[in-house]
């Protein structure tokens, strides 16, 4: 089963995308945190996790993992 996104998701996915490879991380986290507030979810949860490695708080994104299922 394929999510559905919807266009803000979409739009700071690709803000998020934009921040990591310019290494403006605290944009990135900043976004995937509204990403994340729009809806819960494993993908995102992963997005926002990848931000908080690009700053080095692996303490952060272990935390918001750590209850997902998928890998």
């Amino acid at each position: 089963m394929e999510e559905e996104f919807s266009t803000l998701e979409i739009q700071l996915k690709n803000a998020i995308s934009e921040s990591l490879s310019n290494h403006i991380t605290s944009n990135s986290v900043f976004l995937a945190e509204r990403l994340l507030f729009e809806r819960d979810c494993e993908s995102n949860r992963s997005i926002l996790a990848e931000c908080y490695l690009s700053e080095n708080k692996i303490y952060k994104a272990y935390h918001i993992l750590k209850d997902c299922k998928s890998d």
